[in-house]
């Protein structure tokens, strides 16, 4: 009696915490002829919104997914997730997706680069946990679980700007991703970035190399890019045409025929991939899979390159070698103009520093006029459900076109006085303009007050004003 009560009690604790292992759903075109096909598929992009299922860790709704097709079969990694799960069956119209992880974190992997490479699942970067990190995870097939793998080096390295370069490898050239990372200010360790760069990671040797800066000739925007393989590069949208990139010559290609401008043009394409030189596709108006051809033929080469050699000395380091009294003499030169840019430029860093502090106005605790503009600013946007900009911010504040550590210093000590000055004057200890983070970009902030906050402002405000 006492095992029978035993094994019911085991029953209920396992029925309320298990999940779904296997979803029957209705296959796609694109995932039919996906699990159909018998050999592995580079890069599938643009997937996100693929329709299938959606999965709930914790309190969270996750939709956002991600495709991989090895020899071993078709898998659906769910991004901000370490869920994986495989296609088993397809019958008829509907098909298997059986979970063969046991993994129980989420939410360090948001947009993460995820591909497949020697039958193996990887991932690749991601954001979460208030950064963008440049880790590479293998998932352990019988293990059921995720394995950090070491690298010489991290930079963040996020979807969707990546290439992978896996077809062709000889000894000469590696399979390799390049991608692209964004400006980004890094609190955790006190990093800013200001550039566009590419960095080209070799997956066999687990080795990053910066490669240089971003070329700002191509304007870079949100619109999802497209990998192709078999022409060695990435297909981008700027704000005027279609290039791509191939990273491992550093050229550029504009797209010239003019069929498949009209069709990028007028067409929303998803769930992209490419074999044998044709380019799969489907677009939210139309959920059958279509293809076109797609070659270098296409494309017209730009007489500029992807990127900015960081270190351009470097190349021609043979044309003095021979001459050692010229080395000294550049040596002395160059110690010499390295003493006087760093006097100067920090010099000129504490006056810029200076001129960009807002004026206290001796001891008094009033608001200034451009806090008071400021203050009516932020509560009209929070009065109708909106947040007030780092970039508006900035521009009230003068300091648009100032760098990134020093308009973070004024508008901290600008915030800090304007919310001291509330306080003092309402004998109150509060948070007057409140920070949050930003939903399009969580490395930035805005400002928002409070309803409460902002009646005690327009109702008594400051001791000069009545």
């Amino acid at each position: 009696m006492y095992r029978f009560k035993y094994l019911i009690l085991l029953f209920l604790i396992c029925g309320f915490t298990a999940v779904a292992q296997t979803y029957t759903v209705k296959a796609t075109p694109e995932i039919k002829f996906l699990y159909q096909y018998d050999k592995p598929v580079i890069s599938i992009t643009n997937t996100s919104n693929i329709r299938l299922f959606d999965i709930i860790v914790g309190n969270h709704k996750f939709r956002f997914k991600n495709i991989i097709k090895t020899h071993n079969g078709l898998y659906v990694l769910f991004n901000g997730t370490g869920q994986v799960f495989k296609a088993t069956k397809l019958h008829d119209d509907l098909i298997d997706f059986t979970r063969i992880d046991s993994t129980w974190n989420f939410g360090y992997n948001n947009f993460s680069i995820d591909f497949g490479y020697n039958d193996t699942l990887y991932s690749f970067g991601g954001y979460g946990y208030w950064h963008s990190n440049g880790q590479l995870r293998h998932f352990d097939l019988n293990g059921h679980e995720w394995h950090i793998e070491k690298i010489n080096a991290t930079y963040p390295a996020l979807q969707p700007l990546y290439h992978l370069d896996f077809e062709k490898s000889t000894s000469n050239k590696q399979p390799s991703i390049y991608y692209i990372t964004s400006p980004n200010n890094n609190e955790e360790i006190n990093l800013i970035d200001n550039n566009f760069t590419v960095i080209k990671f070799n997956v066999a040797t687990k080795e990053n190399t910066v490669l240089g800066i971003f070329n700002d000739k191509l304007k870079l925007r949100g619109a999802p890019s497209i990998d192709l393989p078999f022409v060695d590069g990435l297909l981008i949208s700027t704000l005027r045409d279609y290039y791509l990139l191939k990273f491992n010559t550093n050229e550029v290609y504009k797209l010239s025929n003019k069929s498949i401008i009209e069709l990028f043009n007028t067409n929303d394409l998803q769930n992209t991939f490419v074999i044998n030189r044709k380019l799969y596709f489907t677009t939210i108006k139309d959920s059958n899979l279509s293809s076109i051809n797609i070659s270098i033929k296409d494309f017209t080469k730009e007489p500029y390159e992807i990127y900015h050699t960081e270190n351009i000395a470097t190349k021609y380091w043979y044309l003095i070698i021979d001459d050692w009294y010229l080395l000294v003499i550049i040596g002395i030169l160059a110690f010499i103009f390295i003493a006087y840019y760093k006097t100067n430029s920090g010099n000129q860093h504490k006056k810029e520093s200076h001129t960009t502090s807002l004026p206290e106005e001796g001891s008094n605790n009033d608001f200034n006029e451009l806090e008071k503009i400021i203050i009516e600013k932020i509560i009209e946007r929070s009065n109708n459900k909106g947040v007030f900009t780092v970039e508006e911010m900035n521009l009230h504040l003068g300091i648009k076109r100032k760098t990134l550590e020093i308009q973070k210093k004024v508008r901290n000590e600008s915030i800090n006085r304007i919310n001291h000055k509330f306080n003092v004057n309402f004998d109150l200890d509060t948070i007057f303009i409140e920070r949050t983070r930003s939903v399009e970009d969580r490395r930035f902030f805005n400002y928002m007050i409070n309803p409460d906050n902002a009646n005690i402002y327009h109702k008594i405000k400051s001791p000069t004003e009545g």
